[in-house]
């Protein structure tokens, strides 16, 4: 995930994807 886009939005998603 790119962190430099959304840092929060992007946590979420890696733990949505594990």
């Amino acid at each position: 995930t790119n962190s430099s886009q959304d840092p929060d939005f992007t946590q979420v998603v890696e733990l949505d994807l594990h």
